[in-house]
């Protein structure tokens, strides 16, 4: 029979799974994903690049020049694209929760729960929910959510 801090490890193993699943995801649709050192509130913070005359997300120009006698790269403000000063960093934060799902005695059928944890304020449109849902190792879903949107589906006065 599992012991509580089996089942507390089993818990942190596939929530890393699922945060690194969903980093590779999101890194393949060209964010930027940075992780926190201290898990405080956010898993991730993730940024883009979109300039607004090319109207299309984009890079950042590098630069290479020779610095005490070595080349050093510099990122610039500008847009690598049209080379004019007219990208925003889009930055948002998210915090990430992953299901397994418990088998069900039906074949091929998992009972998943989801119970976001309300620890900081909604009204900032930055701040996402991701919930990964992972049914194996080759099938995973990403519902991905504003904070803000919670209250619709989920009764955020239950204890957490």
């Amino acid at each position: 029979m599992p012991t509580s801090n089996d089942q507390d490890r089993e818990k942190r193993v596939i929530g890393l799974y699922g945060e690194m699943r969903l980093a590779m995801e999101l890194h393949q649709q060209g964010w930027q994903v940075y992780r926190a050192y201290i898990d405080d509130k956010f898993d991730f913070v993730i940024m883009k690049c979109f300039c607004y005359i090319c109207q299309e997300y984009t890079n950042a120009l590098q630069r290479e020049r020779r610095y005490n006698g070595r080349n050093a790269k510099t990122v610039t403000n500008l847009c690598e694209t049209c080379h004019n000063d007219s990208i925003r960093m889009l930055v948002r934060f998210i915090q990430v929760k992953t299901s397994e799902g418990e088998p069900r005695p039906v074949p091929n059928e998992k009972a998943f729960s989801f119970h976001p944890k309300i620890r900081y304020h909604l009204a900032d449109g930055r701040v996402f929910y991701a919930w990964v849902q992972v049914w194996d190792e080759d099938n995973v879903n990403y519902f991905i959510f504003r904070t803000k949107d919670v209250e619709r589906f989920d009764n955020i006065t239950l204890a957490t």
